[in-house]
């Protein structure tokens, strides 16, 4: 094999591990940082700042919201609407979920398991 190939496959392997680590988490949702907004079916209320969001039959995300501590805790019979931080896109840090009539921000958003 001539030497070039060797330096080429030599610069490859050491690459691929850095170059294909990087989208793989973020795909899997360890901290995913937005999701379509035109997707969601449903959602409920994961905790007192919490909501999981449904999106199609599989997956779902948890929204960390920034409720102030004296807040009433979520309800889900509550009237609820997202609003993403540009069209479709509901965001972590710049997207919003308005609850009676206020705009909390969205903290993180998380894939859970299936």
């Amino acid at each position: 094999m001539p030497i070039h190939r060797v330096a080429m496959l030599a610069i490859g392997l050491l690459v691929l591990p850095i170059y294909s680590a990087h989208p793989v988490s973020a795909q899997q949702g360890a901290g995913q940082s937005c999701i379509d907004e035109r997707a969601i079916s449903r959602w409920a209320v994961g905790g007192e700042r919490q909501i999981i969001v449904h999106l199609g039959v599989k997956r779902r995300y948890l929204l960390n919201l920034s409720l102030p501590p004296h807040a009433a805790a979520l309800r889900d019979a509550i009237p609820l609407a997202f609003v993403p931080s540009r069209p479709g896109q509901l965001c972590a840090g710049t997207g919003f979920v308005q609850l009676d009539g206020r705009l909390v921000r969205i903290e993180s958003i998380t894939l859970l398991p299936s």
